[in-house]
């Protein structure tokens, strides 16, 4: 019975919350069945947990109605009653955390009622609380919309025919809302883009961009920085777009909150890596610059958690500008920053990377085999390692039988989009050519090298650059 809906939200619910919701059915002004007060007596003795050894229907209802037969239809409406009763507390407790909407209701309800006077009041404390806040994301903007709005009704109700500011200000604030949300939106959805190979129909994009590239909105920096975060996704060559957007995120920390400031820098951070791959190793110190921000603001951090794929992105960068050290410190005072469902898994794979930069072959096999493969990404990255893997400890078998599995498994998963795809197949293809070649001459050599440079995408650029410098004097088919 525990998995009816009653219990579902209740053990979501913290024991002070539970404490308020028990005075909210009690109060006769939301609730005035007596035998929902029952059940929720009955039932908070239970709470969090809710074991169903406790809860038998039969016995639930006795204590309930204690003078009726059991009847279990009688007894599931007055659980679904308590639950609707629960609903309509969950809006409450949400209404009441947002002070714009509820003074947007107070201003309506005074200009219905002819409040004129307390109406023009509260307008007036309201606009001065407006300038006092420092947030000025795309919410606020909204919010500014529908105190306009109100303002604008007024307006119209007492025939006021001086100049409406508030209509221009109702519709400025639209725009800022709509634009500012609608640019996030396609941010997010041609990342998504990038990463899996699934597709959207992003509709008047073309129509935003073409009124951005009219109109400068440099004064709304909401606007600013998803403008500049979309030209980064779909003018990725034009690198004057992710050093505009890297000055206005750091120009306007304090009008962001720390959730929204997170998801702009992983914009610029994917940015960093997408160019990484493409060869453009300068924009390793400035993803390295990005996550040292991150980190000393705490804004990396999600309710003091640290995601698994920035704590693998931070050790990946860092061993690539050779800071062994202080990554090496990292993963370990951050370990328990992650996720206890996240922790070990993470924890081995970086491990196993530290290990690959500190030539520990051994443990690296060791590591990568206790990763569980429960994800994509590990699965593409452990494999990537085993091939490099291979290749430092010469093992001539392993290594092309790790890249011929490695190349299937990227063919037929479809859930990879078309860019890792083709730079996961050009970095085997290109291994393969490394330990084919002859080396030891100086045109094969070079051959190669422009192979490398000039193939796009290509993951692990550098390595394969390094490994071409190593076998310079090394014979044919030496790996």
């Amino acid at each position: 019975m525990t998995e009816n809906k009653l219990f579902s939200l209740l053990k979501t619910l913290s024991g002070e919350e539970f404490h308020w919701f028990e005075r909210y059915v009690k109060s006769s002004f939301f609730n005035k069945r007596k035998d929902l007060v029952v059940l929720v007596e009955i039932i908070k003795k239970y709470h969090p947990s809710y074991d169903s050894r406790n809860l038998i229907e039969e016995s639930l209802f006795k204590k309930i109605y204690p003078k009726e037969k059991y009847d279990n239809k009688k007894l599931r409406y007055v659980l679904s009653d308590t639950s609707k009763l629960l609903e309509e507390f969950l809006i409450y407790t949400e209404l009441e955390k947002e002070s714009t909407y509820k003074t947007t209701l107070l201003l309506r309800s005074y200009n219905k009622r002819n409040l004129d006077k307390y109406f023009l009041s509260k307008q007036k404390s309201e606009e001065e609380n407006l300038k006092t806040i420092e947030l000025k994301d795309a919410d606020f903007y909204f919010h500014q919309h529908l105190i306009n709005a109100s303002i604008h009704s007024f307006n119209s109700k007492i025939k006021n025919r001086e100049i409406d500011e508030s209509l221009q200000m109702m519709s400025d604030n639209l725009d800022w809302y709509y634009l500012s949300t609608k640019l996030k939106y396609c941010c997010e959805i041609l990342n998504r883009q990038n990463v899996i190979a699934v597709e959207y129909d992003i509709s008047m994009l073309n129509e935003v961009l073409l009124h951005l590239e009219k109109k400068s909105y440099e004064h709304i920096p909401a606007i600013a920085i998803y403008y500049q975060i979309l030209l980064t996704l779909t003018d990725g060559e034009n690198e004057k777009h992710f050093f505009a957007l890297k000055e206005t995120l750091d120009q306007n920390h304090g009008i962001f909150t720390k959730v929204e400031l997170r998801d702009m820098y992983a914009f610029a951070q994917n940015y960093c890596i997408k160019r990484i791959n493409l060869g453009k190793s300068i924009f390793l110190a400035e993803l390295f610059h990005i996550y040292q921000v991150l980190l000393e603001s705490a804004i990396i951090l999600t309710d003091g958690a640290l995601s698994q794929w920035d704590y693998k992105n931070i050790v990946v960068v860092g061993l690539r500008l050779d800071h062994a050290e202080w990554i090496g410190n990292f993963i370990e005072a951050y370990k328990n920053k992650l996720n206890a469902d996240e922790r070990e898994n993470a924890y081995l794979f970086n491990s196993a990377y530290f290990a690959f930069y500190n030539k520990h072959y051994s443990s690296v096999l060791k590591q990568l085999q206790q990763v569980e493969f429960t994800d994509l990404y590990y699965q593409l990255d452990s494999k990537n390692l085993l091939v490099k893997t291979f290749y430092e400890k010469n093992d001539h078998d392993a290594l092309f039988a790790c890249i011929a599995s490695f190349t299937t498994f990227i063919k037929k998963n479809k859930l990879i989009s078309e860019y890792q795809r083709m730079a996961y197949l050009n970095f085997l293809k290109l291994v393969e050519e490394i330990c084919n070649n002859d080396l030891s001459k100086k045109g094969n050599r070079n051959t190669l090298q422009n192979s490398i440079t000039s193939t796009k995408p290509l993951a692990d650029v550098t390595w394969l650059l390094r490994k071409i410098a190593e076998r310079d004097l090394m014979p044919k088919n030496s790996i």
